[in-house]
């Protein structure tokens, strides 16, 4: 009898557990989002047939399906190679048109995220009902065709453009210390399309890539005080100097212009080392008042400024350098023989330096 009882218990449980999950609002934003996006290519499968656009998603195809070389190949001039050779060993394994149904994937899970993301702005069934329904009928109405003849340069960019609607569309309400975190659980999946688009077409990626900059930008500047060290820190900001002290070397330039001197020995002399040290320890002070926020000292050209990095690293700074080959092979000597070819700024060092 108790064990009966039991029973029951544990499928009354169950039972009640089915509406707690329903009642999960992101589940339910996915849910509607997936059947409007089934929906949209269930009508474009029964009214037409899907085409690849232009010649080259053919080659691709063939280039990945093996029919040029005898056995499927991920090495294409278009997409980056970790996707072609996902791509190819699916050839290899299944039946398939894998190129086909891999684009028409991709297409179908950016529509998805932006009405899922669109579902999610609003609280009553119209909003989060009407208004995906809205956008799938537009998309139906200007982007249909594109839906219908498949091709990656499209793909590409509407994967970068859900990415960055995601980016645009988010929360963000986590303060302090947690928002980083929180920031990037949330954004994960738009950086998941994001590198989907750049592998697929690496081009479109690049040309999109100022856009979701802005996006950044937009969600930065919904946190007050805009500009400050927390807000930098927590976004998992990257702060890069050219560290010189442009005032000093101003004022020297400044200088030997009015005593006519406009050779190589005055660019050297009006860019001197410890313009360049100045400028490195001031910049390891300011990331020592950021931690959390990464910096980074670019074509440092003193062992000094090596070193202060190194020992600011040591003391928990999160701080990091880099040279560049012309202050490893050249030096003072041959810019004063070469002339312009041989300039740089912060200038090559005197020898006895560039030895060290």
């Amino acid at each position: 009898m108790e064990l009966k009882e039991g029973r029951r218990k544990e499928s009354g449980s169950a039972r009640s557990s089915v509406p707690a999950v329903l009642k999960n609002r992101p589940l339910q934003d996915g849910l509607i989002a997936l059947c409007l996006t089934l929906l949209l290519f269930a009508f474009l499968a029964f009214r037409f047939d899907f085409y690849y656009d232009l010649n080259d998603d053919v080659l691709i195809k063939d280039v990945l399906s093996g029919v040029y070389s005898g056995e499927p190949d991920g090495h294409t001039m278009q997409l980056l190679y970790p996707l072609g050779a996902a791509l190819s060993l699916l050839y290899r394994q299944l039946p398939v048109p894998v190129f086909g149904l891999f684009l028409l994937g991709c297409q179908g899970i950016a529509v998805w995220a932006v009405l899922r993301r669109t579902a999610g702005l609003f609280e009553g069934p119209w909003g989060r009902i009407g208004l995906p329904a809205a956008e799938a009928l537009f998309l139906l109405a200007s982007f249909g065709d594109h839906l219908v003849f498949v091709q990656y340069t499209v793909t590409a960019g509407l994967l970068a453009s859900a990415a960055i609607f995601w980016l645009l569309t988010g929360e963000g309400r986590a303060e302090g210390g947690s928002f980083a975190r929180s920031f990037w659980r949330e954004n994960l999946p738009a950086l998941a399309l994001y590198w989907l688009a750049f592998c697929l077409r690496s081009e479109m990626g690049l040309l999109l890539l100022p856009l979701a900059g802005a996006a950044g930008l937009c969600l930065w500047a919904r946190r007050s005080p805009f500009w400050s060290r927390e807000n930098l820190a927590a976004f998992g900001g990257l702060s890069a100097v050219h560290a010189e002290n442009d005032t000093l070397i101003q004022e020297l330039a400044d200088r030997f212009q009015a005593q006519g001197r406009t050779d190589a020995r005055a660019f050297l002399d009006s860019h001197p080392p410890y313009s360049e040290l100045e400028a490195v320890l001031r910049y390891i002070f300011l990331a020592r008042q950021a931690p959390g926020c990464k910096a980074h000292v670019v074509h440092c050209s003193l062992p000094e400024g090596v070193e202060a990095v190194h020992k600011a690293q040591e003391d928990g700074v999160d701080v990091t350098v880099e040279t560049c080959p012309q202050y490893l092979g050249l030096c003072e000597d041959d810019l004063l023989a070469l002339g312009g070819v041989a300039k740089c700024d912060p200038p090559v060092r005197p020898r006895e330096t560039v030895e060290r």
